[in-house]
């Protein structure tokens, strides 16, 4: 008998800060997003 296995480990990360006051502000997202996107690429195993 074949036994296959399949895993996978999906995580949503989530923060928050006192009262969720709101901490990125219009005019830093453009860099944030892509210091995020950039790290993201280069590490492995991330989709």
């Amino acid at each position: 008998m074949s036994i296959r296995v399949y895993s996978e480990i999906n995580l949503h990360i989530t923060w928050h800060i006192k009262d969720d006051l709101p901490l990125i502000i219009g005019a830093m997202k453009p860099d944030l997003y892509a210091f995020l996107n950039n790290n993201h690429s280069r590490s492995i195993g991330t989709h």
